[in-house]
Parts: structure tokens; C-alpha cells; sequence
């Protein structure tokens, strides 16, 4: 007997080994389960086990029970699941085939002739390695094929059918002789738009070839289409059946007529089209679609259809501020401001501008030939979390406390609104939950820090600059919630409890968020002050060049009324100098020396700070305005920043103020809210953070500028006050 070399027997059971073993590693399909994969591995084992006996001539017959083992469980594999691996079924194989080549090698034939037709039963086309293997096991294994497999070589025309034997799928047509079992099988061709041909009883007569040549009857048109240009979908009877591509063969080109013929796309065949009238539709994105009718009136090839589609575009510019947002046309990054889209496929899109400071947002329908522009003003977003409740808040109250705050806040012009997706807003902060931004109901280790980080994820995800939450405590009587803004890198939110059944409640939430946060005031250049020998407020000092100067204000003078409107202390000057607006006239009406007279006063500008310890104040919302006003008004730049610094000192985030905002603010030396202001502020803010020495080495600084004010230009001077620091300090 003819035997392979130890050498190359060790490289294919090796190779067999690690073939199986890496087919186990595969995670396993829908089809294979687990159990199956370590049955899959434990065989393999065991078939490695077995070839290592049969390649060992003294021990080849003890090898025989292991591949028996093999085939057994295989066998009960398929019993219990129908259907085992694809590499069960290929090691069953290998398992019949050593074992037929022992029991031959043994000398019994009867054994090697039922496991060879055996395994032949199973793969018609399993074949021996006849390099390696002794001429004597190949003549066997044949004879046994020859008398278990016929062939059958199919050709049809046209070509391109498909062939099944007992259900099998045996090859497309035209091919050589392919084996399969002897017997009567049936027998079935078919091709598409064609009669399929099926013999119930062919006969398959062992080691003979059944030829077959079969006309197949045609029932069903072939119309080719050709478009300009190509890649268009073509649709028959509502359902897309390809897209045409390629260029124009050579032979075609006659037929074009007066179309450009390097613009053609190659013929797409609507074959198989059944008998009938059609409804062909063309379509391609920027393009107007084409339909037509055709009727198939006979089963034959048609003559090609060439069609043109006209482009359907328009053309889009957009400008933003500020600049260099990035835009996107539904959902496409196209460029950034200022941006001309030369070509705009008609129809509905969704335009989406994209700045660090906040986003424009539209729903925009270009039409053919249309030029639209947009001037985008970037507004911040704010982004509905949800609302929370205490245990014992009935759901239908949280129902209806949600459903009411969606419809309001639905009407919110100044910024743009998105309901936050609840799995992306639990992907960021996990377990905190929104609990985290409600200050009664977080958890005393969740430090303002990690409030700021969780408000930063979250604005990064939602591509937002603003949150709130609601929060409904456990109530008998009222129905109130406590609605909770927090600003993007902010530490603490804002909070606004209102009663939701009150109908004015929300709308006047609404109007506090949309109200401006003011960077500029009326200013008339004078300090008045109450005495109890004057009804009205004694003029105190007056403004070198201000308004009240240039008008003839003295010091000593009595206001009797401004605007015509009495006055009767300090206070009411200064609100009837708020509500005029900055250059326009307030008459002062004036006692001086026991006469009466009045003065024309043209209103000024004061910078404006924003208000201290205010409890109704949102400084959030003021760090949301200022923050966008910072990039779209550079004029007003610097007084902004000096702004959102002094919003996170009043918020307790005095770290935030001093590493972002408050060290890059300029602003002029003059009187007034001014540098000296900004350096009282640092300083301020480093001595709350304990920093001592830094903040006594900024108040020395701030003794430079004795003229800077705080709040306005009319609001108290900072000298003193940093005098009063400096003492304090042991300075």
C-alpha cells in the first residue's frame, strides 16, 4: 500500500487541526449554538486523536472505533437539531472516509464499501486526494462511485437558468456534467420571464452522463434603458428594480440623436417584464423624476429607450453671525459661513448653522431655479432634560405638569428648543440622573465640580449651551414646580418655582428668559442724596463732562421733578434716570437758592455690572446671553466677559470667574466701571478661594485706578473699598 511521508502526514493533521480549532474560536452564528461549538471543538479533539492511530501502521485498526464515536454523535446531532455546522458535516465526512481506508486496508471491503457510498450519499461530489493515497483506495472508491452517482450536464437557451435535482441546487447553465445520485429524480429548470421546465421522473443511470439540451419558451418583454446621465433609479410598477450605470457601448451610439453620447449611461435591461401595461418611472436625486407608460405587447427584446433628466436644483446662500459656523444641509456638513451652495436639489431640506455659541435652525423648501438667502443668527439652544418628582406626586400630576411646560416653552423665541433624547442624557450622567442638577435632591459628594463636568458632557452631546430641569416636591394643596436652568460649565442652576395652575406662571418664565441682559444703562452724571431739609434729593457731586455738567446742575441743587414727574427722594431720581433711554432728553425741574428752574439734560451710557445677590435674578441665563453676545457684538466683548465672571462669582464658582473670564477682560482707565473695577473683582475672587497674598497683591493693583466705580458709573467708587480690603489684610 502506497503511504504519505510522516512528514507531510503531521502537516496535514496539524493543518486539520488548527482549521477546526479556528472555526470553534468564530463566535457563533444564529444557527449554531454554543453546545454545538464545543461539540465542534471536542470532536475535532478527538478526529486529531484518531488520524495520529491511522497514520501508524502497527495501530491503524484502533483508530477505527474514534472515528465511529465521531460519526455517531454527528448522526445524534442531526437527529435531535435536523441540522448540524457546516464543519460537523465536513469532519462526519473525513471520519467516513479514514474509516472506509481502514477497514480496506484491513481487508474489509464490506465495511470500506458502506462507509464510501455512505459517504457519497451525502456529497455526491466528495473526492479522494489521489497525490497521496495508494492507486488501489482510489480504483475502490471510484468503482463505488460509479455505481451510486450519474452525471448531468445542463444547457438551455438562453443560458443562465437555474437547475434543481430533488430539490437541490445543482448550477446555472450552461455547464459540464455535474454528479449526483442514481435514481429517478425530478427535475426542474427555470429562468426568469421564461416557462421553467420540470421532468418528475428523469432518470440518472450510475457513471453515465445525462446530457441535456433544453429551448426554454419566453414569456416576458426586455426593455433597455438608457439615461443622461447615468446612476438613475429605475422603478416598474412601484418597485425599484436596478440603476442604470456605465457608459455607451460603441454600436449604440448611433441612436442618440442630437444627445451627447459620452453622457450615456451603458443599457440597463428591464428584463423579464411580463405581458401588459407598465407604469416606468426615472428618478435621480437634483433631477425631475420621468415617468411614462409602457405596454409589453409581446415577449420579445425592445427597442432601447434614451432619456434625459433635467436638473431640479437651486441655489442657497448663507451668511451667519458670527462666522465660520459650520452648516449643514440635512444633516451634510457643506462648508462654513459665509457660504455659496451653487446647486441645491429641489424640494424640502432641513438647514442647521452650528457655532460654539449656540445654532439657526430651519425648515427650508427650495424650488427649481430658485436663489434663496439666509442671514442666520445663531441663537443658543436649550435643551429639555424632564422633569422629577418627590414619591408622593400622583403621575397624573407629573403628566400634566409636563404636557403644560412643553406647550409653553414650545412658544420661546429667544433660543432654540430640543426635548433631550432620555438615552443619550443617561449615557452621560449616569447614575447622578437628572438629581444631580436639582440641588435638594442630589447627593451631598456630588460637588459643584462634578456638576460643571456632567453639564459640559451633556451640552457636548446634545450640541447644547443651556438645561433645564423641573422638579415637583410632594404638595397637598398647591401644584407648584421648581423649574431649574443651569448654563452649559456651569456649577449651580438657577431656580424659578412657579404654580402651574396659575395661567401667568409660565409666561412669565417665558419672559424672564427672553428678556436681554443688559450691558448698558442711562446715566446723567450726578450723586444725589436725601436730606430731611429738602423734600426732593440734594445734589451731591456732579460729573466732570457729564450730562448733568453740561445741562448747569450744580452741587446743591434740588430736584424737584424729572421728566415731569415730582420727585421726593434719591431713589426716585435714580429709577426716572433708568427709564430714559440713553440720548434722549430729561428735564430736571430744580430748586437753587430759592428759585426755580429747569434743565434740559441729554441722556448718557453707563456700562452696567450685573446685579449682586439678587435672589430673582437667573445668572445662568445671563451667562447663556453674554457668552453669545461675547462672539456676535466684539464691541462689546470685554464688558460681556467682566459679566459672565461676576455670574459664576455669584453662583459660588469664583475658580470658573478667575480661570476663564475675569483675567482677559480690558477695559479703559478711566472713572466709572472701569479697569480698577476688574482688578477689585480678581481680587475679590482670589480671596474667596483662600488665596490671600495674590488677592492683596490685585488690591494694590486696583489702588491705581481711584476712579473706578462699581455697578455704573454713577455706583459707588472701589478706592474705599479696596482700602477697607487692604486693612483687613494686614496691608
Amino acid at each position: 500500500m502506497f503511504t504519505m511521508t510522516k512528514r507531510k502526514r503531521l502537516f496535514v493533521s496539524i493543518e486539520l487541526l488548527l482549521s477546526f480549532l479556528i472555526t470553534a474560536a468564530v463566535p457563533a452564528q444564529d444557527s449554531v449554538t454554543l453546545a454545538e461549538q464545543e461539540l465542534t471543538l471536542r470532536l475535532s479533539q478527538q478526529f486529531q486523536e484518531a488520524v495520529e492511530l491511522f497514520e501508524d501502521q502497527g495501530r491503524q485498526s484502533q483508530s477505527i472505533p474514534f472515528f465511529s464515536q465521531i460519526i455517531e454523535e454527528v448522526d445524534n446531532g442531526r437527529r435531535l437539531r435536523d441540522t448540524v455546522s457546516d464543519e460537523l458535516v465536513e469532519l462526519q465526512q473525513k471520519a467516513y472516509e479514514h474509516r472506509a481506508r481502514a477497514f480496506f486496508n484491513a481487508g474489509n471491503l464490506q465495511g470500506a464499501s458502506d462507509d464510501f457510498r455512505q459517504l457519497l450519499l451525502d456529497n455526491p461530489r466528495y473526492a479522494l486526494d489521489a497525490e497521496f493515497l495508494s492507486p488501489r483506495i482510489i480504483d475502490y472508491f471510484e468503482d463505488q462511485k460509479n455505481r451510486l452517482i450519474g452525471y448531468i450536464a445542463v444547457s438551455t437557451e438562453p443560458a443562465g437558468a437555474r437547475v434543481m435535482v430533488n430539490g437541490e441546487f445543482i448550477g446555472i447553465t450552461n455547464f459540464f456534467p455535474v454528479e449526483v445520485h442514481t435514481g429517478i429524480a425530478r427535475l426542474e429548470i427555470t429562468l426568469e420571464g421564461h416557462e421553467s421546465y420540470i421532468d418528475e421522473e428523469f432518470r440518472i443511470i450510475p457513471g453515465e452522463i445525462a446530457p441535456l439540451d433544453i429551448p426554454l419558451t419566453r414569456t416576458s418583454a426586455r426593455l433597455p434603458i438608457i439615461t443622461d446621465p447615468p446612476g438613475v433609479e429605475i422603478v416598474v410598477d412601484g418597485t425599484l428594480v436596478g440603476t442604470t450605470s456605465g457608459t455607451l457601448p460603441p454600436d449604440l451610439r448611433s441612436l442618440t440623436g442630437d444627445l451627447d453620447p459620452n453622457r450615456l449611461s451603458a443599457p440597463f435591461d428591464i428584463a423579464a417584464l411580463p405581458i401588459g401595461l407598465h407604469e416606468i418611472e426615472l428618478r435621480l436625486e437634483c433631477y425631475k423624476p420621468v415617468r411614462f407608460p409602457f405596454n409589453a405587447e409581446q415577449p420579445r427584446d425592445y427597442t432601447p429607450q434614451i432619456i434625459k433628466l433635467v436638473e431640479s436644483v437651486g441655489r442657497v446662500s448663507i451668511t451667519s453671525n458670527p462666522t465660520d459656523a459650520r452648516v449643514f444641509l440635512d444633516g451634510i456638513l457643506k462648508g462654513t459661513t459665509p457660504l455659496e451652495i451653487d446647486k441645491v436639489c429641489s424640494g424640502p431640506h432641513r438647514l442647521e448653522v452650528k457655532h460654539a455659541i449656540g445654532k439657526y435652525v430651519e425648515d427650508i423648501d427650495v424650488g427649481v431655479d430658485e436663489a434663496l438667502t439666509f442671514e442666520c443668527r445663531i441663537r443658543p439652544t436649550l435643551a429639555i432634560l424632564g422633569v422629577v418628582a418627590d414619591d408622593d406626586v400622583p403621575e397624573r400630576d407629573l403628566i400634566d405638569i409636563r404636557q403644560k411646560l412643553d406647550e409653553a416653552l414650545r412658544n420661546l423665541e429667544h433660543m432654540n428648543l430640543v426635548f433631550a433624547d432620555a438615552a443619550i442624557v443617561e449615557a452621560q450622567i449616569g447614575a447622578e440622573g437628572l438629581n444631580a442638577f436639582i440641588p435638594s435632591k442630589r447627593s451631598s459628594e456630588l460637588t459643584p465640580e462634578r456638576v460643571r463636568e456632567l453639564s459640559e458632557k451633556l451640552g457636548e452631546a446634545l450640541e447644547v449651551e443651556a438645561l433645564l430641569v423641573g422638579f415637583v416636591p410632594a404638595q397637598r394643596l398647591t401644584k407648584d414646580v421648581i423649574l431649574h436652568f443651569l448654563a452649559v460649565g456651569s456649577s449651580a442652576p438657577d431656580t424659578y418655582p412657579l404654580n402651574y395652575l396659575d395661567p401667568q406662571a409660565l409666561p412669565l418664565f417665558l419672559s424672564a428668559l427672553s428678556a436681554p441682559t443688559k450691558l448698558h444703562g442711562s446715566w446723567v452724571g450726578l450723586l444725589a442724596i436725601d436730606t430731611k431739609l429738602h423734600a426732593g434729593p440734594v445734589v451731591l457731586s456732579v460729573e466732570a463732562g457729564g450730562p448733568a455738567e453740561q445741562s448747569g446742575v450744580l452741587p446743591g441743587d434740588v430736584i424737584v421733578s424729572a421728566g415731569g414727574q415730582s420727585v421726593t427722594g434719591a431713589l426716585g431720581l435714580l429709577e426716572a434716570v433708568r427709564a430714559a433711554a440713553p440720548g434722549s432728553s430729561l428735564v430736571l425741574s430744580i430748586s437753587r437758592g430759592g428759585s426755580s428752574t429747569q434743565l434740559d439734560l441729554n441722556v448718557g451710557t453707563t456700562p452696567l455690572e450685573l446685579p449682586t445677590g439678587d435672589p430673582h435674578f437667573l445668572y445662568n441665563k445671563a451667562i447663556v446671553d453674554l457668552r453669545h453676545r461675547m462672539a456676535v457684538e466684539p464691541e462689546v466683548e470685554h464688558l460681556a466677559r467682566l459679566n459672565v465672571g461676576l455670574a459664576h462669582m455669584q453662583l459660588g464658582d469664583y475658580e470658573t470667574a478667575l480661570k476663564e473670564y475675569l483675567p482677559r477682560v480690558i477695559l479703559p482707565g478711566t472713572r466709572g466701571v472701569s479697569q480698577g473695577t476688574v482688578l477689585y473683582h480678581i481680587a475679590v475672587a482670589y480671596l474667596m478661594l483662600g488665596e490671600r497674598e495674590e488677592a492683596k497683591r490685585v488690591f494694590q493693583q486696583a489702588l491705581a485706578f481711584p476712579d473706578a466705580t462699581l455697578q455704573s458709573n454713577d455706583g459707588p467708587r472701589v478706592l474705599p473699598l479696596v482700602q477697607r480690603r487692604l486693612r483687613e489684610l494686614g496691608q
